[in-house]
């Protein structure tokens, strides 16, 4: 873990809104670049821990141009092999003005541009405030430790088959995540667990790590989570561990750790029972 803090959660909700919609410019140039894929994460994002930024993937074979999104900063940028090449810091910019930025970019490089009104969902309204230092490294502070969660995650459940998707944060909610997939078949019925962080949404507006069972009836309740979290069954089911949860613990960040991987266990546990293996 590196020096930034995990925070309250309350001083999060507005930036985690802004950085929301400032990533769509990210996704949107990936999604018109790089050639579609079934699963779409042709426009998911990975974090890319060393610039505490999530980042595409290299638009062609060609050119191994990426675009990205520094959270702490608050800046959109273009990497190329050596790292960032360009940077646009969105502070004081508007929405108008980092497309204008994003599709210069581009066009130089070549590739197609892109618009806002391409996006497939709809966004939170967003407050435009300017937010302080601590909250950013604080959102950050949230992403680092779960993408250190996940990939350990996914790592642990490697030998099992299909196994784990690539650790990826999804543009549309905003969320880290891996899908564990246990068995082949249809996604709507292939028993799998979801493992992810949301830094907020409409059902908590606060971070939370959640372990999710698809399908989501498929298992009871556990009987017991480990410290830290709750199991949760109104908009979605599954194991939650929401950042005030954690923030009450001490070591939050170990705690979320073993939240994760314990109450993980006890899901997969439950679907292989469930199928009878």
């Amino acid at each position: 873990m590196s020096s930034r803090t995990l925070a309250n959660p309350e001083s999060l909700s507005d930036y985690r809104k802004q950085c929301h919609r400032a990533l769509q410019w990210v996704a949107l140039a990936a999604r018109a670049n790089i050639s579609p894929r079934p699963d779409a994460s042709h426009y998911s994002l990975q974090w890319d821990a060393e610039l505490g930024a999530f980042v595409t993937d290299a638009f062609d074979a060609v050119t191994s141009m990426r675009f990205g999104f520094e959270l702490e900063q608050y800046a959109l940028c273009t990497l190329d092999g050596a790292g960032i090449s360009d940077r646009f810091a969105l502070a004081d910019a508007t929405n108008e003005q980092a497309g204008a930025w994003t599709n210069e970019r581009l066009v130089a490089s070549g590739l197609k541009e892109v618009s806002f009104a391409d996006l497939p969902y709809a966004l939170e309204p967003v407050a435009q405030v300017v937010s302080p230092q601590p909250a950013r490294a604080a959102l950050t502070a949230w992403f680092e430790l779960a993408n250190n969660i996940l990939q350990a995650s996914a790592q642990r459940y490697a030998d099992i088959k299909p196994g784990p998707s690539p650790v990826r944060c999804w543009p549309h909610h905003f969320d880290l995540a891996t899908l564990i997939t246990l068995e082949t078949g249809s996604p709507e019925s292939a028993r799998s667990v979801g493992v992810g962080l949301s830094p907020g949404d409409t059902t908590f507006a606060q971070p939370y790590f959640y372990v999710n069972p698809w399908p989501p009836k498929s298992i009871d309740a556990p009987k017991s989570l480990p410290d830290g979290g709750h199991w949760h069954s109104e908009s979605f089911v599954g194991a939650v561990a929401t950042a005030e949860e954690l923030l009450a613990c001490d070591n939050p960040g170990d705690v979320a750790r073993t939240f994760v991987s314990e109450s993980l266990a006890s899901v997969v546990d439950a679907l292989e029972a469930a199928a009878g293996r």
